[in-house]
């Protein structure tokens, strides 16, 4: 995964801000990621000093089926390229996704990963990060969905999880040109990876 993390930086345009590398297509989304992590900085510094010290990297992808993801390996915030892109997405809404992924790497630092057993506990944690932010902007942050969220969690079993994960990775690699013949071995390699892992877990 670091090799496919380090293929998906290579194919984008960078820029290092406080410390964090961002990657986007273009200077117009780079430009959007940085007047989201301006909007942090300005309404809640304290969390933002935590995100630039969790957080190693932040991408702007395709991905589908949501709007953000974290990824340990690497410590990398993925977003959205549509979302990023979308005229309504403000820089304080924007700002509120970041917040959620970054609050998912705290955990992940202090040790709570993403074991199917405590997954939908994590969500609910950084729901409430995401909106505790959100109420610190002033006038609040128009399309901040976090609440309704909080209502409707999605299936965080394993294998609802993996399907997710190996679905949003097949697009991902497509949309940057990889050969079909390499993204089927990629995503299977993801697969049992994960599955490997699981197994680790289930022997301690």
């Amino acid at each position: 995964m670091r090799v496919l993390n380090r293929l998906l930086l290579s194919t984008l345009e960078q820029r290092v801000i406080d410390g964090v590398i961002v990657g986007a297509s273009n200077e117009e989304e780079l430009d959007r990621v940085a007047a989201a992590l301006r909007s942090i900085r300005q309404h809640d510094p304290i969390r933002y000093n935590r995100l630039i010290r969790d957080l190693d990297h932040i991408l702007v992808l395709e991905i589908e089926g949501a709007v953000g993801r974290f990824n340990e390996i690497g410590w990398l915030c993925k977003l959205s390229r549509k979302f990023v892109s979308d005229p309504s997405t403000t820089p304080a809404l924007l700002a509120s996704v970041i917040v959620h992924e970054a609050t998912h790497a705290r955990l992940w630092r202090m040790g709570f990963g993403y074991d199917e057993p405590i997954t939908e506990k994590v969500e609910r944690i950084c729901l409430r990060r995401e909106i505790a932010f959100a109420a610190k902007v002033p006038g609040g942050i128009p399309g901040q969905w976090a609440e309704a969220s909080l209502a409707t969690l999605p299936d965080y079993s394993d294998a609802a999880v993996l399907e997710r994960t190996a679905s949003n990775l097949d697009k991902t690699l497509l949309a940057l040109g990889c050969p079909g013949w390499l993204t089927k071995v990629l995503v299977a390699f993801g697969r049992l990876l994960h599955r490997w892992r699981s197994f680790r877990k289930s022997r301690r």
